[in-house]
C-alpha cells in the first residue's frame, strides 16, 4: 500500500464512519485512515501498529494470511485498505451484516484462533465490531481480522490470565460468546 498523509487537509475530504473516545475512523481515497483523538491514548495506534508487525511475521505464508487487514503507521495514523466483497461493495462488521452467518465461517474462525493460540496469540477482543465479514463469492463467506490493539492484552485485576490455560479459555469463552449474539 502506497499512500501518504503529509497535512491534516486530507480530512476536509474524508467520510467520518466511526467516532469513539480514543479514536475516529475516515474513509478517504480508497482506505480507512484511524486517527487518535485524546492524547490519553497518544500511543494506541503505534501499538496497533507493532502489534500487527508481530502478527504479520507469524501468519505471512499461512492459510490464515487472508483474515488479516494489512496495515501501515504514519504520522500516528493507522492506514488500511478498505476490504471490498467479490462484487466490489464494502465488506461489514458482524454489528451491520445482514446475511446468514455459516457454520462453515465459524469453522474458519475457530480454525484461526486455534492457530494463534499455538503461536501464543490471543485474540480477547473478539467482538460484533471487530470482525469484518467478506463475502468472497457469492455463497462463502470469511472472518478478517482488522483491529490490532487488543491481542495478548494484559489486564492486571485478572491475575488468572498469567497463565496460557486461562488465556486460552477466554479466547474460547469470547468465541462461544460471539457465536450466541450473532446467531
Amino acid at each position: 500500500m502506497d499512500f501518504a498523509l503529509e497535512t491534516d487537509d486530507w480530512k476536509r475530504n474524508a467520510y467520518l464512519i466511526k467516532k469513539s473516545g480514543r479514536r475516529n475512523i475516515y474513509a478517504y481515497n480508497g482506505v480507512i485512515v484511524k486517527e487518535i483523538n485524546t492524547s490519553r491514548w497518544n500511543n494506541l495506534n503505534l501499538l496497533d501498529y507493532n502489534n500487527y508487525l508481530i502478527l504479520e511475521k507469524i501468519i505471512s505464508g499461512s492459510d490464515f494470511e487472508r483474515n488479516f487487514v494489512k496495515i501501515h503507521y504514519e504520522n500516528n495514523y493507522i492506514i488500511s485498505e478498505i476490504v471490498k466483497d467479490f462484487d466490489g461493495s464494502i465488506s461489514n462488521n458482524l454489528l451491520k451484516y445482514n446475511g446468514v452467518i455459516t457454520e462453515n465461517f465459524w469453522k474458519i474462525l475457530e480454525n484461526l484462533l486455534e492457530f494463534l493460540i499455538r503461536k501464543n496469540i490471543y485474540f480477547f477482543d473478539l467482538n460484533k465490531g471487530n470482525v469484518l465479514v467478506k463475502r468472497i463469492s457469492r455463497d462463502e463467506i470469511i472472518p478478517i481480522f482488522f483491529d490490532y490493539k487488543s491481542y495478548n492484552k494484559k489486564y492486571f485485576l485478572q491475575l488468572n490470565l498469567l497463565f496460557k490455560s486461562e488465556k486460552e479459555k477466554k479466547v474460547w469463552r469470547r468465541f462461544e460468546r460471539l457465536k450466541e449474539k450473532v446467531n
